[in-house]
């Protein structure tokens, strides 16, 4: 198994394990070609980084990351293609719901934002025929190394509040919580790594 940065290559595939792992998420209810039409923007511009396990030449695991949460969203928009919005619509007519969720995604940045930190991880998935062997774990790592090498002193990230096998793994890695908030109907908790308190406890 290795571990390399996201490249166009994986965009497909991250798109299939983004709507497995995360099945009845925003994202993934807009559909795979939505999610490709994304990665492109978010990796194209610049505004995310990210890990790929690959393993007999296939994604099986990946992880990415901003650096800086409050220009995201508008440097992915500035980059996207019409088929961002085109696959938005589709996704949007199946379910009205969804445009409720879409703008309440413009929005996220007010709820969830921890005090002094700029990176956070956005999405975190593994295949379901790796979990259970660390696959998951060893993403995280290679993801947090990439982090670090950038300069980046600490990130944060939010997860279902009702996601119980999630928040064993956090709380065994030593992330803080922090706080708790609700968007897209449910509750969310959020939490806080920073890397040099790692050290300390270490």
């Amino acid at each position: 198994m290795e571990f390399v940065p996201v490249a166009p290559a994986h965009y497909r595939r991250m798109a299939e394990l983004h709507c497995e792992g995360m099945a009845g998420g925003f994202l993934p209810s807009l559909g795979p070609r939505f999610l490709e039409a994304l990665y492109a923007a978010m990796f194209d511009s610049g505004a995310a980084r990210g890990a790929v396990a690959i393993e007999g030449g296939e994604p099986i695991a990946f992880c990415y990351y901003t650096e800086d949460h409050a220009s995201f969203f508008r440097r992915v928009l500035r980059r996207a293609s019409w088929r961002l919005p085109f696959w938005a619509a589709v996704g949007c007519a199946r379910r009205p719901r969804l445009l409720l969720w879409l703008v309440e995604t413009l929005r996220y940045g007010g709820r969830a934002d921890v005090p002094g930190v700029s990176a956070e991880i956005y999405a975190w998935a593994v295949d379901a025929r790796f979990r259970r062997r660390r696959v998951g774990w060893r993403v995280l790592d290679a993801t947090e190394a990439m982090m670090q090498a950038e300069g980046i002193r600490a990130y944060q990230h939010t997860v279902y509040d009702d996601n119980d096998t999630a928040i064993d793994i956090y709380a065994q890695r030593g992330h803080e919580r922090v706080g708790r908030f609700e968007l897209y109907g449910r509750p969310w908790a959020l939490y806080r790594v920073d890397f040099a308190a790692r050290v300390r406890r270490a």
